[in-house]
């Protein structure tokens, strides 16, 4: 009988002990997320500026080496746009107000 009485307590104390924990699982996700963030930042500018440097590539008779720099490319972009929604759904799920605009990806 008492130990049906002191049963809720027992609840709130697990439930409360388990939001803990959660909270400190948040915390160590939102950080990783951040990580990934930055190194992906850097893969946006690589790719910013192999993109801007795509012009310079003119010359008629080199055109199967600037198909495969356009398939290179193009693989590029296809990652990025999978790893910006990657991103987003888990700034999504971590529930923060800042959500990362990727526009410039896809």
């Amino acid at each position: 009988m008492w130990k049906v009485y002191g049963s809720p307590i027992e609840t709130i104390q697990t439930i409360q002990k388990q939001q803990g924990f959660l909270e400190k699982e948040k915390e160590k996700f939102v950080r990783q997320l951040d990580v990934s963030k930055k190194d992906f930042d850097v893969k946006i500018m690589e790719m910013e500026n192999l993109v801007g440097s795509f012009k310079n590539y003119q010359d008629g008779d080199a055109y199967e080496e600037v198909a495969q720099i356009a398939k290179d490319i193009k693989a590029r972009i296809d990652d990025a746009m999978e790893m910006a929604k990657l991103i987003n759904n888990r700034q999504n799920l971590a529930e923060l107000d800042d959500v990362t605009d990727y526009t410039t990806v896809t």
